[in-house]
């Protein structure tokens, strides 16, 4: 017998982005059936999307403890794609430093790509960054695929007097 677990994940998916109904409510319902039952079969990604829709509160009431409860149960179900979310929610929305940097350690520690982006960001607001290491960070996390580097990576050369020499360019050209 074949196993449709991920199938609901991507229903869900569909619904949730590219279904577009004149009625959000009931686009919203169908949207939760495919998530909730892909979640109860157990697919890690049911309960990402699930997370970030709670924390969004996109087609959903907002619910940042639920959305937090879905993460840490998909991290023990071994999806670590949870752990950079935590870490956001837990810096810029709960004001919990600690236990963001907490988050972010294991991400980086499980090599999540866009973990090494979020520290390069973190540490582009201390007080006096180590430009070098906010570099090099970033080089890591393109170099391991991450989507969210290069993003982060235009918004703190807008926002600081961090640059890029020429050689820098380069090289992410040819990444």
């Amino acid at each position: 017998q074949l196993n449709y677990t991920k199938s609901f994940y991507f229903l869900g998916h569909i619904y949730e982005n590219f279904i577009k109904t004149e009625d959000d409510i009931n686009r919203s319902e169908v949207m939760m059936k495919y998530y909730t039952k892909g979640l109860e079969l157990g697919d890690t990604k049911c309960k990402i999307a699930l997370a970030i829709l709670y924390y969004d509160g996109y087609l959903v009431h907002r619910d940042i403890n639920k959305s937090i409860q879905l993460l840490e149960d998909s991290i023990k179900d071994g999806n670590m794609k949870g752990l950079d979310m935590l870490f956001l929610i837990y810096n810029y929305q709960l004001k919990n430093e600690d236990k963001a940097l907490q988050y972010l350690n294991q991400s980086m520690l499980n090599n999540n790509p866009d973990s090494f982006a979020y520290y390069a960001e973190y540490l582009s607001y201390q007080k006096e960054p180590n430009w070098l290491q906010v570099r090099d960070l970033f080089f890591k996390s393109i170099e391991c695929g991450s989507c969210e580097a290069f993003t982060l990576l235009m918004n703190i050369l807008r926002r600081t007097t961090f640059t890029l020499s020429l050689d820098d360019i380069k090289k992410l050209v040819d990444l």
